[in-house]
């Protein structure tokens, strides 16, 4: 009957370690990335007022006004342009060298 309990002691312990160690990355990862992303993803249904005061919630505009501009439909096509492009030819250039060395 001991070493029952001595294992759920055991084990007990150990479980309230493993807690205790990824406790602060836990922490972390819900203050500096979860919340802010909540955040962010409800900040995009509203337009903001002067200096963050007065917030009206707007829904969707701000998402219809981003994929019918122009510009950003452009920089989107820059962007894939430039990955295309770019990614392969570092890639290569890096498999050269190292190659090289």
């Amino acid at each position: 009957m001991k070493k029952r309990s001595l294992r759920s002691a055991t084990a007990t312990q150990t479980f309230l370690w493993g807690w205790a160690l990824i406790l602060p990355t836990i922490v972390g990862l819900t203050v500096l990335n979860i919340i802010p992303l909540i955040t962010t993803i409800s900040q995009s249904f509203h337009k903001t007022g002067d200096f963050g005061r007065g917030n009206i919630f707007i829904g969707l505009k701000n998402y219809q006004k981003l994929f019918s501009d122009q510009a950003v439909l452009q920089s989107i096509i820059n962007t894939l342009k430039y990955t295309i492009v770019q990614v392969p030819f570092s890639v290569f250039i890096a498999l050269v060298l190292a190659v090289m060395l």
